[in-house]
């Protein structure tokens, strides 16, 4: 994964972080209608802040593994009192993804994509293992 690619995208982002996170979850609420239950009591314009703050923060540790793991392991443990189940994450990562590359237009490379997906992939996967870890 190319930290300075995965930082400097996100930058792209930064200031339309507000439009680019509705993007996100009409993608997410209209492709995979089965997580709507979910969502049902949400304040989306809190819910579109806390996306995109748990992605700067993301962005920001991710080349501090006991920070970042801190930080995975906590949101894995919150998504869990929400019922998010592992397929879910899949879910997230397609409309994140697909957000993203509508967002960066022409700057979505696929060395983009790339780092995105192993991003991705390594924060679904920590979160996943913190939630089968959470006490019950």
């Amino acid at each position: 994964m190319d930290v300075t690619l995965l930082r400097s995208s996100f930058d792209t982002v930064r200031p339309i972080a507000d439009e680019a996170a509705k993007a996100f979850y009409s993608t997410l609420l209209n492709t995979y209608p089965q997580v709507r239950p979910l969502f049902a009591n949400t304040d989306f314009d809190s819910q579109r802040t806390n996306l995109m703050q748990s992605l700067a923060a993301i962005v920001t540790l991710v080349d501090k593994p006991d920070e970042m793991g801190a930080l995975l392991t906590k949101l894995g443990h919150t998504h869990k009192g929400y019922n998010v189940t592992p397929e879910m994450y899949e879910f997230v990562s397609a409309s994140l993804l697909g957000t993203l590359a509508g967002a960066l237009g022409n700057d979505w490379t696929p060395e983009t994509a790339s780092t995105w997906v192993d991003a991705l992939h390594a924060v679904s996967a920590a979160m996943i293992e913190a939630q089968n870890s959470a006490a019950t």
